[in-house]
């Protein structure tokens, strides 16, 4: 089936939007026997959770899908953290190195210094 359609399983399910190679895939709404709702785009029978990427089965219970969606936040909140104790090590790194170079500059200062002082004491 492509197109616009709508499909009603036998215990109660049913979809409302696009298929595509008799996917549910684009724009739609499944309306679960118990009465939960997802309205949005879905890719091969999939539903998508918007810009998060996560695809979920629109028949499993909504408990399945809160364990799902709960794991997916806290490996978000890993990369997260993960993330920010690599830019801190980035700029920790950046800013180790300037004062390197920031000391560095100032010993050839001395040195230079000591040289000229040097030369005019001869």
């Amino acid at each position: 089936m492509d197109g616009e359609g709508v499909f009603k399983w036998a215990q109660g399910n049913e979809y409302k939007g696009a298929f595509r190679d008799g996917y549910m895939d684009g724009q739609g709404e499944f309306m679960h026997s118990n009465g939960n709702r997802m309205t949005g785009k879905f890719k091969r029978s999939l539903f998508d959770m918007e810009k998060n990427k996560l695809f979920l089965n629109p028949m499993d219970d909504a408990r399945t899908h809160k364990r799902v969606t709960e794991r997916l936040t806290e490996l978000r909140h890993q990369q997260a953290a993960e993330a920010l104790r690599l830019q801190q090590e980035q700029e920790m790194a950046e800013s180790t190195q300037e004062v390197d170079d920031a000391a560095e500059a100032e010993m050839e200062k001395a040195q230079d210094s000591s040289a000229m002082m040097e030369g005019m004491g001869q």
